[in-house]
C-alpha cells in the first residue's frame, strides 16, 4: 500500500524538494506515475513546496508520465491526468516528438520497438481530456516516426477516438516515415472500422501502401558468402488492392470504396488488377463493367497496369466460353487491353511460363 501520508513528515530544504534524479525526474514525475485517487492531494502538497513542473532529460513532462502509466481503459484512474492537463495546459513534446496524447494509444515500449500493430485500444476517455487543450496544429504533430495521433488511432483500430479527432479537424493526408497515410495504416493492418471512418472522411483512396521498414544493422555481420539468405521482398501495394486482398469481412468495403472513387479511373484499374491477382472474377467482371461505362466506348489510357498480363499470370483454370473468366478477359480486350505489343506478347509468355494451353 502506498503511504503518501509519510511525505508530510519529511523536513527538507526547498533545494531537496526540487531535487531531480539522474533521469531528470523530480517529485512531480514520481507522483504522476502513482495512478492513485489520492494523487491529487499529493500534487497539491508538492505544489505547496514550490517544486517546478518541468520535463525530464527526455523531454517527458509529468503529464506524459501520467498518461504513459495509465492503461487508458474504462476503469482507469483519470483524475491525475485531468488535474495535470488542467494545471499544465501548455502542450509539449518529448525528445521523440510525442505529445502526452501519443502515449494514450501505445506504451513506450511499443513505440520504441515499432510494435504498434500489437493489440487494440480505444482510449476515448483520455483522448477527450487531452484534446481539450490542443488545437488542430498540435493534434497533427508527428513523432519521430512520422506518426500523428490519427495514425496511432488507425494502428489500434480506435474508431471512437478517430471520429473524435476527425471532428476536431485533424488531417487525413499526413504520411508517416513508411510513406503511409492513416488510411494506409488501417488497411495494411486490417483495421476495418477505422478504415471505413477514414474513407467516409474523404481520405485519398488511391494512395500507395508501403510495408513497414525493417531496421538495418549498423554493423556488417560476418557471413559465409555461400550461405546467402533469399528474402521475399516486401512489395508496395495500393489501398484498393489491400482492401480486395483482405477478402472475408472486407468484401462489403469494396462497394464503399467504389462509391468513394466516383469517376477515378486509376483506382478502378487498381481494383481490377487486385481482383485479378486474387482470382475474384465475379468482382473483376463487375469492375470491368463499371470501367467500360466510365470510358464511354473509349480505350483505357496507358498506365503502369497491364490487366491482360495480370489475368494471364494468375488464371489457372479452364477458360470456358460461358464462364465469368471468359467474360472478364473479353471486357479487358474491349477497353484496350493488348495481347501483342511491339512484336512481343507478355501475356502469352506468362501463359507458357505457367503451363497454360488454352
Amino acid at each position: 500500500m502506498k503511504r503518501f501520508e509519510l511525505i508530510n513528515e519529511l523536513q527538507l530544504s526547498p533545494k531537496d524538494w526540487a531535487h531531480c534524479d539522474a533521469n531528470g525526474d523530480n517529485l512531480w514525475h514520481y507522483a504522476a506515475r502513482t495512478q492513485d485517487l489520492r494523487a491529487i492531494e499529493l500534487f497539491r502538497f508538492i505544489e505547496s513546496k514550490g517544486v517546478p513542473i518541468k520535463p525530464n532529460n527526455q523531454g517527458s513532462t509529468p503529464l506524459h508520465e501520467a498518461v504513459q502509466t495509465c492503461d487508458c481503459s474504462a476503469n482507469s484512474v483519470l483524475e491525475p491526468i485531468e488535474w495535470l492537463a488542467a494545471n499544465c495546459p501548455q502542450v509539449t513534446r518529448d525528445t521523440f516528438g510525442r505529445t502526452p496524447l501519443h502515449y494514450a494509444f501505445a506504451s513506450r515500449s511499443q513505440l520504441i520497438e515499432s510494435s504498434l500493430a500489437d493489440g487494440l485500444r480505444d482510449p476515448i476517455a483520455v483522448v477527450s481530456i487531452l484534446s481539450r487543450n490542443m488545437n488542430k496544429q498540435q493534434l497533427d504533430w508527428a513523432d519521430c516516426n512520422g506518426n500523428t495521433v490519427l495514425h496511432l488511432a488507425a494502428f489500434k483500430n480506435a474508431n471512437i477516438c478517430a471520429v473524435t479527432l476527425l471532428r476536431k479537424g485533424v488531417s487525413v493526408i499526413v504520411k508517416n516515415k513508411d510513406g503511409n497515410s492513416p488510411l494506409g495504416v488501417a488497411v495494411l493492418h486490417g483495421r476495418q472500422a477505422v478504415a471505413l471512418t477514414l474513407i467516409q472522411a474523404d481520405s485519398n483512396v488511391t494512395e500507395q501502401v508501403f510495408p513497414p521498414k525493417t531496421a538495418q544493422l549498423d554493423v556488417d555481420l560476418w557471413k559465409w558468402k555461400g550461405a546467402k539468405e533469399e528474402r521475399a521482398e516486401a512489395k508496395v501495394s495500393t489501398i484498393p488492392a489491400q482492401i480486395i486482398a483482405k477478402g472475408g469481412g472486407w468484401e462489403a468495403m469494396v462497394y464503399v470504396l467504389m462509391d468513394a472513387l466516383g469517376t477515378n479511373l486509376t483506382s478502378l484499374v487498381q481494383m481490377i488488377d487486385a481482383s485479378l491477382k486474387e482470382c475474384q472474377y465475379n468482382l473483376a467482371n463487375q469492375l470491368t463493367k463499371s470501367l467500360q461505362a466510365r470510358l464511354l466506348g473509349k480505350k483505357l489510357p496507358k498506365s503502369d497496369y497491364n490487366l491482360v498480363l495480370t489475368f494471364a499470370e494468375h488464371f489457372r483454370d479452364e477458360l470456358a466460353e460461358d464462364g465469368v473468366e471468359h467474360a472478364v478477359l473479353h471486357r479487358l480486350y474491349a477497353v484496350g487491353g493488348e495481347l501483342m505489343n511491339d512484336g512481343a506478347s507478355l501475356p502469352l509468355e506468362a501463359v507458357v511460363r505457367h503451363g497454360r494451353r488454352d
